[in-house]
């Protein structure tokens, strides 16, 4: 009933939305095209720190990050602030887990109990939605008009994209690019968007303890670095608040970069209130204490007091927000009252909202088709995409995506982001056999139709032949796996490859103590390859499951020959998947009769048993320990150098900034 609801609300709104005619085409999707020469340094070995001396230090690395934002905002000179804070009231962690279950909860008894006790801040958040936004965004007269709702909307669309850099790809693999020389206003603020809107992977740039990117935020930023006084702008600070608050979620610092804007001499303007909304966007899917809706009335409330011009975006913003199928429906219904203008990338939500109300691809076409009233939908990849999305999630066999990839790219307008699109499809459809095999095909396949392949495809593919739940023999997975990393990844992408270096080391884990029988933990010590620690960023958790299956393959049955994921491919390895390939490409139909077509290329089912969960979890421990370790030495480094000297050091090493900024042209 719920769900039916909804359906009949999404129809409705959708009638407001602007009809087809001449409008703004959409930038084209920026893919990081391989340099010719890769810019990055050799690194050398990571420095050792004493035991003794790592232990009695280690109380003030924990404490570094606040300590970081501390020194960031001591220049406003307000004590009161909650960062400042140095005891806080204990967190309800318990209260905030059953919250979480409550309002992510399927049930449709807790989904109306959830509706209920959240209306009175959800309409309170309207009223204040309703009451800033502009009449003329809210007049039947304009939405009746074509014309005059074509005005609206390409007038609103111009301000969405305003402070938006097409060009800029969504992934860097490469050395952070240097500032721009001469530096500019505007070349600045470019800058800083590239810094915090492209994926950063090269030396985990983007992290938070260990990367250069919030470094060089913050340097650039502090009010008293007047160096950069003349550069920096509400927008720059705009970003800021997007990296820190919405890809990071710290929320509290997100909010006093606001202040900091104030005291630097700019001014918020609508999108910083847009930019602040997006918080509200992750804050609705973790756990927390308070109503999403509460924050976001605040927010508008500041945006009040501001003056700040509300706009349709900022109806984006909130829509995203909304985590109930109910709360939803009387979004779109209000929406649909005061006769509000649709965005087009709206109308993309409104497209994704439908396609959780059916099973049944045709009733999508119809909805685009009637409803949203796109018939050249064909024509537009990120509509077509959920189309072809929904088809391939709710396939019920292999046999059935014969309706997606045969004549693929032919009907329907694909691009790069098309595949990664279909990649997911995949991957969320337990009723498909093979489906890493059935990834790695797609690309293979379809690789000629794009520009360049998404990194994600490349990382599902690896993910699922890694998660291995068909029983692949580990030896052929661990091949094609290291051949997806070093042969087509690296050279698509462009990743800066270096030879590993490797010891041995057995290490007892408190999960091997417990275990009366079966050999040690007995892993290598390696020094990864820059590519395929970029690619384990990438993929998240994927590649260390499958080092640890290969750590315990090559302990219970040896083989002298064998290699290690983060292995290069030697030249014997690349001419036979070079082969493999061609194998795939020749290949009619590879969606189907799968088993035979993925043991044809050497991915055959193992009569051995896999590693042990409890091997796999005590590896994963082992790698998060390496890990911290790495992030507290480095964290040490900054201590004792001095944050904004090391800051200086790392930026003139790596040939990003070396001297004070050329004001000219400001």
């Amino acid at each position: 009933a719920a769900m039916n609801s909804l359906k009949e609300a999404l129809a409705r709104v959708s009638r407001v939305v602007n009809p087809p005619g001449p409008r703004r085409r959409p930038p084209p999707v920026v893919v990081p095209a391989p340099p010719a020469a890769p810019r990055h340094l050799q690194l050398g070995e990571r420095p050792t720190v004493p035991r003794p001396q790592l232990a009695a230090a280690r109380p003030h690395v924990q404490r570094f990050l606040r300590r970081r934002f501390q020194r960031f905002l001591e220049p406003l000179q307000m004590p009161q602030l909650r960062i400042h804070e140095d005891r806080r009231a204990p967190y309800d962690a318990a209260r905030a887990e059953r919250r979480l279950a409550h309002k992510s909860s399927a049930d449709r008894l807790q989904m109306l109990t959830y509706f209920l006790g959240e209306r009175p801040a959800f309409e309170r958040m309207m009223r204040l939605l309703e009451a800033h936004t502009p009449r003329e965004l809210m007049d039947g007269a304009t939405v009746e008009s074509p014309a005059a709702l074509a005005r609206v909307l390409e007038r609103e669309d111009r301000e969405f994209h305003a402070a938006r850099y097409a060009h800029v790809p969504r992934f860097h693999f490469r050395e952070v690019p240097p500032m721009p020389r001469p530096l500019t206003r505007a070349g600045f603020q470019e800058y800083v968007y590239t810094l915090t809107h492209s994926r950063m992977l090269y030396r985990n740039a983007l992290s938070l303890k260990s990367g250069l990117v919030p470094e060089i935020l913050l340097y650039t930023h502090r009010v008293d670095n007047e160096a950069f006084r003349p550069f920096r702008s509400t927008e720059t600070y705009n970003y800021l608040i997007k990296y820190f608050g919405f890809d990071k979620f710290q929320s509290s610092f997100a909010r006093e970069l606001v202040l900091v804007m104030v005291h630097d001499g700019h001014a918020p303007n609508t999108n910083t209130l847009n930019q602040l909304l997006r918080i509200c966007r992750v804050h609705s899917r973790r756990r927390s204490l308070v109503s999403t809706y509460k924050l976001v009335a605040n927010y508008l409330g500041l945006a009040r007091k501001l003056g700040l011009r509300i706009n349709l975006a900022t109806w984006n913003r909130v829509y995203d927000c909304i985590d109930n199928i109910l709360l939803k429906e009387a979004f779109l219904n209000r929406m649909l009252a005061v006769c509000l203008p649709v965005l087009d990338n709206m109308c993309v939500r409104v497209l994704a909202d439908f396609c959780t109300t059916t099973s049944h691809t045709q009733e999508v076409v119809r909805f685009l088709e009637n409803d949203l009233r796109r018939p050249a939908w064909r024509d537009a990849p990120r509509l077509a995409e959920k189309v072809l999305f929904h088809q391939v999630q709710h396939t019920a066999a292999n046999a059935d995506l014969a309706r997606v990839f045969e004549d693929f790219g032919r009907h329907v307008a694909v691009d790069a982001l098309t595949l990664k699109t279909l990649a997911n499809a995949i991957n969320a459809n337990a009723n498909l056999l093979h489906r890493g095999y059935l990834v790695l095909c797609m690309y293979v396949r379809l690789a000629p139709l794009v520009p360049l392949v998404p990194p994600e495809v490349y990382s599902r593919a690896a993910q699922l032949l890694c998660e291995n739940a068909e029983g692949y023999d580990i030896p052929a997975v661990n091949f094609f796996v290291r051949a997806i990393v070093h042969h087509d990844a690296t050279r698509m992408l462009g990743l800066p490859p270096t030879e590993p270096k490797m010891d041995f080391k057995t290490e007892e884990t408190r999960d091997s103590k417990k275990q009366a029988r079966g050999p040690r933990l007995k892993s290598p010590d390696a020094v990864f390859p820059e590519n395929y620690k970029i690619f384990k960023r990438l993929s998240r958790k994927g590649l260390n499951v499958l080092e640890a299956k290969v750590i315990y393959e090559l302990q219970e049955r040896p083989n002298p020959g064998s290699r290690y994921p983060w292995d290069l491919l030697t030249e014997s390895e690349e001419k036979a998947w070079v082969a493999i390939t061609e194998q795939i490409r020749a290949q009619s139909r590879f969606w189907e009769n799968t088993a035979a077509k993925a043991a044809s290329v050497g991915l055959v089912v193992s009569d051995h048993p896999q590693a042990p969960p409890a091997w796999i979890t005590a590896y994963e421990k082992k790698q998060y320990r390496q890990m911290s370790l790495s992030h507290e030495i480095n964290t040490l480094q900054k201590l004792a150098m001095g944050l904004d000297k090391h800051t200086e050091h790392e930026m003139k090493k790596r040939n990003i900034y070396a001297a004070s900024p050329e004001q000219t042209s400001v």
